[in-house]
């Protein structure tokens, strides 16, 4: 187009839809907001099993992974001398053996509830909140410094294992601008283990050497 030459109606309509919606877009940037699954994902950090993995409130070195076909645990009744319990599954019993240490404060035992098992397709195993995590009588605050030895227990099928990963979060931090402060958190610290059953054949493996019946220490019921 030379200079002077008008410009054709259609190419001003066309220049003046490109103008809006650049404006448009420019006005609608700041409040793009993420999506749910982005604004509430955990910080992962992993590792594989004797790794240290230290998150913003906690520290964690899973040692051992065992699996169990059975526990065995002491079960008392009152006056009467204790006697042991047999617990079985129809799946099979995952028992993680982690140090656990705080970071920033005390951290209660009680507090690691994202402990769970996620298989390869999504599926969570939630660890069995009945079984004791502590060795013995020790207190349920973990202090500052020191690690102490913690256990996880779950019960996740056979057919579930290949692929399967450990995680485990504590607390959260909830933005100023949340609208429901108390009902959703906020990026949770995670530490992930890839627990070693990277194939068919690894699994195989494990499940052919799972013990009969383990059992569980320091445990009252």
């Amino acid at each position: 187009m030379t200079p002077g030459t008008p410009r054709s109606p259609l190419r001003l309509l066309a220049i003046c839809i490109g103008t809006a919606l650049a404006l448009a877009g420019a006005l609608a940037l700041p409040s793009i907001r993420p999506t749910y699954q982005e604004r509430y994902r955990p910080i992962h950090s992993d590792g594989r099993i004797g790794q240290m993995i230290t998150t913003r409130d906690f520290r964690i070195r899973v040692r051992q992974v065992v699996l169990a076909n059975s526990l065995v645990a002491n079960a008392t009744t009152t006056g009467l001398a204790s006697k042991p319990r047999v617990i079985y599954t129809e799946s099979v019993w995952v028992v993680i053996v982690a140090d656990v240490g705080a970071m920033r404060k005390k951290l209660d035992a009680t507090m690691l509830e994202g402990g769970q098992i996620v298989t390869r397709d999504g599926t969570i195993y939630k660890k069995d909140a009945g079984m004791p995590a502590k060795d013995g009588t020790l207190d349920d605050a973990i202090p500052m410094g020191p690690t102490l030895k913690q256990r996880f227990y779950f019960q996740v099928p056979r057919d579930r294992l290949t692929g399967a990963y450990f995680e485990v979060t504590k607390d959260a931090l909830n933005w100023d601008d949340d609208p429901q402060p108390w009902q959703e958190q906020w990026f949770l610290p995670a530490a992930r283990y890839n627990l070693g059953f990277d194939t068919p054949a690894a699994t195989a493996n494990a499940l052919h050497h799972a013990a009969e019946r383990m059992p569980v220490p320091g445990t009252v019921f």
